[in-house]
């Protein structure tokens, strides 16, 4: 269990900072910030974000090093001709990785969004649980369940591509604001190719999700398939371990 949650602190960039007195910026250093993007205020206020390569690129961190507390770094979009972000440094502080050994109520609480260390180990407890127990089941579902998407026709209405595009997109713009990157950045270190391929690869994933959902509408209007709200509220609860 406590492995399965030191992972997940590394996967998800999770650190803690200690604030500290310095001259100046270093890169590996934490910053304390208020950030905004064009001139207005972003949900990036009061936060710390951590100066590397991996988080910024080469490129924006140069901008960084130097600076003190109570400066305020522009540093310009490289994606978006005339787009700009303004960083004004709050506090300097040494940054480590966050491990169980490392965290306490407090961070659990103030940064994980939960009441306590003892909630961190049960739900990943349970998550485990959950997730061994369907695994088996899980992966029989999904062979039988391609094959029947795989061998139907299905028209996809206009639009319905678009909109899964969009979804996806967001999701994964939001977890590169999560880890402090641009999307160049998130693209390029965290999934491993340029934005276009990503485009390009979200597209067809688009696609797949849209025909995959008008195949399991059409089963459950035949099949006549309903659950009560019982086993819906069951189903949510379990999810929300994933």
């Amino acid at each position: 269990i406590i492995s399965k949650i030191d992972t997940t602190l590394l996967e998800s960039s999770f650190m803690i900072y200690t604030e500290k007195e310095s001259d100046g910026v270093v890169e590996g250093d934490g910053i304390l910030c208020n950030v905004s993007y064009n001139g207005e205020e972003s949900t990036l206020n009061n936060q710390w974000m951590l100066v590397t390569e991996e988080a910024f690129g080469k490129g924006y961190v140069d901008n960084f090093i130097g600076a003190k507390v109570g400066d305020t770094v522009k540093v310009t979009d490289e994606n978006v001709s005339d787009a700009f972000f303004e960083v004004e440094i709050l506090a300097i502080g040494d940054a480590k990785q966050a491990t169980w050994e490392n965290i306490d109520d407090d961070y659990c609480k103030n940064t994980l969004g939960l009441t306590s260390k003892q909630e961190l180990y049960d739900s990943t407890y349970d998550f485990l649980v959950y997730d061994n127990h369907n695994i088996d089941r899980d992966s029989i579902l999904t062979v039988v369940f391609d094959r029947i998407v795989g061998e139907s026709e299905v028209t996809i209405p206009e639009g319905l591509v678009d909109y899964y595009y969009t979804e996806n997109y967001n999701f994964y713009a939001q977890e590169a604001i999560t880890r402090n990157m641009t999307m160049d950045n998130f693209c390029r270190l965290q999934l491993g190719v340029d934005v276009p391929t990503f485009e390009s690869d979200l597209k067809d994933i688009s696609e797949a999700n849209a025909n995959y959902m008008l195949v399991v509408e059409a089963l459950i209007k035949q099949e006549g398939i309903t659950i009560n709200e019982e086993e819906f509220n069951s189903y949510v609860e379990k999810m929300a371990f994933v």
